[in-house]
């Protein structure tokens, strides 16, 4: 008894990079549109407190300050006593 392989079809069809959405970034490259890219454009050049970008966001602040420290963790801004600017 022999058996044959058949081959299937993938799903989802052929890959094709040209296919790939394109995704809007910001200056920190986080995907315009979410929550870190809010948090990104309330915090600006000029220092704000956690609680002012929580204010201007509407977002928790438990997730404000978890992007504040990764911003500053990665080097795209710092921390000035209490408050937090974007460098540049």
């Amino acid at each position: 008894m022999t058996t044959e392989k058949t081959k299937t079809a993938k799903k989802g069809g052929p890959k094709d990079e040209t296919a790939k959405k394109q995704r809007s970034r910001d200056a920190l490259g986080c995907r315009v549109g979410t929550r870190a890219a809010a948090i990104n454009a309330a915090l600006g050049s000029k220092p704000k407190t956690e609680a002012d970008v929580v204010t201007d966001t509407g977002l928790p602040a438990a997730r404000v300050r978890a992007h504040l420290r990764w911003v500053v963790a990665k080097g795209h801004g710092k921390k000035i006593g209490d408050s937090y600017q974007l460098k540049g």
